[in-house]
């Protein structure tokens, strides 16, 4: 009796499971780990499990453990994730709304293993981070630390050198600069931010009297860098603020580190706004924009008296990329060369009146330019034979262009064609024909008869366009 007892005791031990480990003690939302600023913890996702209601940001995941941040205050946090092995894993951010879990930002680590992420949070706010084993990658351990960004910008800024500054950002840890400027009422001002390439920086302009950026209103803004005039209103004058900021919109696609950029403030001078200098016809101007400096835009204007063509033509260097915009004087644009490296080249029929003309430096480039303006008046020309039709042969015709307004002096191109009822029109000769007091005759005999037809076309001059006619026709017929 005593053995039959022991062996059943046997049997049963040998089917009893063997003990499993446990998963980690932040396994679920509900045992979340504290995570506090400026603590570093080390965790792992081995023996970590997947609940179905387990939420994803920017990538689904196996297995998954949780922190948990009270945010006492508002401001910026980063949480690094540095992950050992081969473990690859997702680092998300959400912020607790009611029973809800709101995605704030996301990251997956990369060969390095490292992933880093930042976002605003707000004062007695609850998040959660979930650290997410990626489905095809073996359990490991990691480590995770929260830390707090440089504090915001705050008004008015420090005060901006005369000579600008270089300064940098960081998409993550520092995000903003704040600088002050004092600005007179109706004194205009040139104000350029260039970011450093690849980098995407907002300026903001705020005015005097500015306690919180966050609840006012900028009077002016660029969304990624860029050029800007300014003049303060009737109401304006005193100390504004010029923010720089990384541009949140973008952030996620650049590079934690420094990023630098420059930032200039400086008074507007005759070729930054109207009138303008003076730009004559057949007069070429030279001059000079640099892209990352202060100088970005020159503007020009120019009369027209009378219905001309317009012949503009800037030349550049190969690596300049300079715009260049034709407006009237109500602002209306007439053309624009954008986006051309090198130079540009306008031709436009313009009615009278004044013109601006506009040449911006774009993508931070510059260089040396060399424009210059063609201005002539529009002609049209009427070609005639003289006389009576039905001439014969060895009689000399006259053939009349009549060219207006009257250029001073040019030239005619006259073509004669004749007629072949089998082949049709067939070239016969053509004439340059001098043009005085805006008439071009020409005295030609016909060879023999048959239908004839002539075209005249004016060649222009330096003020007076090129012009055609329609085509003159000719009967010559035996007497």
């Amino acid at each position: 009796m005593v053995i039959r007892v022991a062996a059943v005791a046997l049997l049963a031990l040998a089917l009893a499971p063997a003990a499993s480990a446990q998963p980690p003690a932040n396994d679920t939302r509900a045992n979340a780990q504290p995570l506090a600023v400026g603590a570093s913890v080390t965790g792992t996702t081995s023996e970590a499990t997947a609940d179905k209601t387990d939420p994803f940001e920017c990538r689904s995941y196996a297995e998954s453990v949780w922190y948990r941040i009270d945010s006492t205050d508002a401001g910026r946090l980063i949480v690094r994730l540095q992950a050992s092995g081969d473990l690859d894993a997702v680092v998300s951010v959400f912020r607790l709304d009611r029973s809800r879990l709101v995605p704030v930002t996301c990251a997956l680590t990369g060969d390095d293993g490292d992933a880093v992420t930042a976002f605003d949070s707000d004062k007695d706010a609850t998040y959660f981070v979930v650290v997410g084993q990626l489905p095809a990658s073996p359990p490991g351990r990691f480590r995770i630390g929260l830390s707090a960004a440089e504090p915001a910008a705050a008004p008015p800024g420090a005060p901006l050198p005369a000579a600008g500054v270089r300064s940098t950002l960081d998409p993550l840890s520092d995000v903003d600069d704040a600088w002050a400027v004092t600005m007179r009422a109706g004194t205009t001002y040139r104000i350029n931010l260039a970011p450093a390439h690849g980098s995407c920086d907002q300026l903001l302009v705020y005015r005097p009297g500015t306690r919180s950026f966050a609840k006012a209103r900028p009077v002016r803004t660029k969304s990624c860098g860029g050029y800007v005039v300014f003049t303060p209103g009737p109401d304006g004058g005193g100390v504004y603020s010029l923010v720089v900021r990384v541009n949140t919109y973008l952030a996620e696609d650049q590079d934690p580190g420094d990023q630098g950029y420059r930032l200039q403030v400086a008074l507007a001078g005759p070729d930054d706004l109207a009138p303008g200098l003076e730009l004559h016809s057949s007069v070429p101007v030279r001059g000079s924009l640099f892209g990352r400096g202060i100088d970005v835009t020159d503007l020009y204007r120019f009369d027209v008296a009378r219905p001309s063509h317009a012949s503009i033509s800037l030349a550049a260097g190969s690596g300049a990329k300079f715009d260049l915009r034709l407006v009237t004087d109500t602002g209306k644009r007439v053309v624009c060369r954008c986006g051309e490296k090198g130079g540009a080249r306008v031709h436009h029929i313009l009615g009278p009146g004044r013109y601006f003309l506009a040449i911006t430096a774009q993508e931070q480039t510059g260089g040396r330019y060399r424009l210059s303006l063609l201005l002539r008046d529009i002609t049209s020309t009427r070609l005639v034979f003289t006389g009576q039709k039905g001439w014969k042969p060895g009689r000399p015709v006259v053939l009349e262009a009549h060219v207006g307004p009257v250029p001073s002096g040019g030239r005619v191109r006259m073509q004669i064609d004749f007629f072949d009822p089998i082949e049709s029109w067939q070239f016969h000769r053509r004439f340059l024909v001098p043009v005085l007091n805006g008439i071009a005759r020409l005295s030609w005999t016909p060879p023999r008869q048959g239908r004839w037809r002539a075209h005249a076309l004016f060649l222009g001059t330096r003020t007076s366009a090129p012009s055609e006619s329609g085509t003159a026709g000719l009967v010559v017929v035996v007497g």
